[in-house]
């Protein structure tokens, strides 16, 4: 599920090379193809939405006054306006095997080409209304490779009447390729596969006229016999209309009861009952290959519950997952990530807690999809919902996670070491001893706070490890987690730190931080080197922030040879140190 990177606008170079018409059907199938991308990641009723749908139809009709009919003829991966390719594949970097750049206009051919059509003509004056019958279709079968409907039907049940459609004749069959079928080493296949929609050249037929055809229906009423009767069309209807009105109430209100039911409420039912009357092995690896479908569709359409729903079904005849199992890895590892990123982003709780549900369900295999969104997602709840399904499936393995600490992106090993924190224990020590000695100091923070769900023991040589930092958010972090208990070793750490001869050449954030952790963990043992460390420096030195966080630490131990050194620092002859100790007896907080 990876990104390949390119320049958006590489594509329009290839444009000079087209006629004016042929650079407009372009620019407008472009446009096409944004509009259906757009009407897929927001609500039909959305403003932006109806904005897009209205300029594509505008845009259009004013193309054709200008330049007249178009006829686009369609492969499996161009669009030919008369000879020229106004829609063609990317070029393929010989370095990478992948196409540099991927624009959204690609994907159209494809739609057309699968589902039989080869031609089709807009003439000049074509309605708003069949454009947006077009664009409707488009968005419905472009949704997902599986869907109950295709173009050709979608159009024909629109009767439209000024845009023509010529497709493969209905009498000839298509040939399609599974990769299953492939992979396993059989004989190609007919029929469509259960998780994806074949490639172009999977598909084939013998197109052209059938034995004992006229045009493109087969001759089958030549033979019928003539009936030596007849009756009155009338008579006969008026005889039958006592019946027929209330068959046809019954039947219209059970039409819009099913339409109003949700089939994914009924295909349970239906799926059970076969596998009831043909319990065999091979019935249920068709089942569980169906459901397949389901799932993947439904993840295409972020719709999570739904896909939640066909996970438990397919562990239902599927326990394991040893019949689908390769066939949902592919489909999985082929999911639109822009798209899934672009509606999760824009999701709402409920919505993040059911895809939270579908990755823990998943297990190991929702680990893409839960990247995807630590990858590429910018809300952070949407982020949060990846790493808390992250935490419950490598809850018991978190050393599966050590990969991913090696990502070239610091953003994503951050989120690792979130999910690290948040299954805590001895096994995630290691992982975030070595994403502390990450470059970014994004990823050290995220560090420390996962720290916080370690033993103090393993966590200290973490912290420790981290005092040398410049970065005063980190330093604040470390000192914070650091003085959480009182630790002889941190104590003295943080002395040597103040005491060293290039503490002044901190930065004074960095020096009252350290100055305010010795503070709250100063103790009975360090009054001498406290002692030290106060009456350091010539009697002409101003005050320095040290002395004072010594006069200020020796005031906080307040035991009776801590105060007899101070009550000495207030008679010196040295105006600093007098500064510092009557400093620390009148303010006994911290710097």
């Amino acid at each position: 599920m990876g990104i390949v990177p390119g320049n958006p606008h590489a594509r329009r170079r290839d444009l000079k090379d087209l006629s004016p018409q042929g650079q407009a059907a372009a620019e407008w199938l472009r446009m096409l193809a944004q509009a259906l991308k757009t009407s897929r990641l927001y609500l039909p009723g959305n403003p932006i939405v109806a904005k897009v749908r209205v300029q594509l139809a505008e845009e259009l009709i004013k193309h054709l006054d200008y330049f007249g009919a178009w006829q686009f003829s369609f492969t499996s991966n161009e669009i030919f306006l008369g000879q020229e390719a106004v829609v063609r594949p990317s070029p393929i970097d010989p370095d990478l095997g992948t196409a540099l750049v991927k624009t959204p206009e690609e994907a159209l051919p494809y739609l057309f080409y699968r589902d039989g059509i080869r031609t089709m003509t807009l003439p000049k004056g074509l309605p708003p209304r069949e454009v947006d019958v077009l664009f409707e279709a488009l968005k419905v079968v472009g949704a997902s490779a599986t869907g109950n409907d295709d173009l050709v039907t979608l159009l024909w049940q629109a009767n439209l009447r000024e845009l023509q459609v010529e497709s493969v004749p209905l009498e000839q069959a298509i040939y399609l390729s599974a990769k299953a079928a492939r992979r396993r080493g059989d004989a190609a296949s007919k029929g469509l596969a259960f998780t994806w929609a074949p490639s172009g050249t999977e598909i084939r037929g013998e197109l052209g006229q059938g034995t004992g055809a006229q045009g493109l229906h087969r001759d089958t009423f030549d033979d019928w016999p003539l009936p030596e009767v007849h009756a009155s069309a009338v008579n006969a209807y008026r005889s039958l209309l006592p019946v027929i009105e209330p068959l046809r109430v019954g039947t219209l209100a059970e039409w819009e009861e099913e339409q109003a039911r949700e089939w994914s409420d009924d295909a349970p039912v239906v799926l059970r009952q076969m596998l009831e009357l043909d319990p065999r092995d091979e019935t249920r690896r068709c089942l569980a290959h169906s459901v397949v479908s389901w799932l993947i569709t439904a993840i295409q359409n972020c719709s999570w519950q739904a896909a939640c729903r066909a996970l438990a079904l397919l562990r239902e005849f599927d326990p394991d997952l040893s019949l689908a199992g390769p066939d949902l890895d592919d489909a999985l590892n082929e999911l639109p990530e822009d798209e899934i990123v672009s509606r999760l982003d824009e999701g709402e709780p409920a919505e993040h807690a059911h895809y939270s549900a579908l990755i823990v369900a998943l297990g190991e295999r929702g680990r893409g999809l839960a990247f995807t969104a630590l990858s590429f997602c910018v809300r952070v709840r949407a982020r949060a919902a990846a790493c808390t399904a992250l935490s419950y499936v490598y809850g018991d393995e978190p050393a599966k996670l050590a990969p991913f600490l090696d990502d070239p992106h610091w953003y994503v090993i951050r989120n690792v070491v979130f999910v690290l924190g948040q299954i805590g224990g001895s096994a995630v020590v290691d992982m975030l001893r070595k994403a502390a000695q990450h470059s970014d100091p994004r990823v050290k923070r995220a560090v420390v706070q996962a720290l916080g769900s370690v033993s103090r023991a393993e966590r200290t040589p973490v912290l420790m490890s981290l005092l040398k930092t410049k970065d005063p958010q980190l330093l604040s972090g470390v000192l914070h987690m650091l003085t959480r208990d009182k630790n002889p070793r941190v104590t003295r750490a943080l002395f040597d730190k103040v005491s060293r001869p290039d503490f002044a050449d901190l930065s004074e954030g960095a020096q009252r931080a350290l100055l305010n952790a010795l503070f709250e963990v100063a103790a009975e043992e360090l009054i001498e080197p406290l002692e030290q460390l106060l009456n350091h420096g010539s009697w002409l030195s101003r005050p320095s922030l040290a002395g004072m966080g010594a006069a200020r630490a020796l005031s906080r131990i307040g035991t009776e040879k801590a105060c007899a050194v101070l009550d000495q620092g207030l008679r010196s002859k040295n105006e600093a140190v007098a500064t510092a100790c009557l400093d620390a007896l009148s303010t006994k907080g911290t710097l």
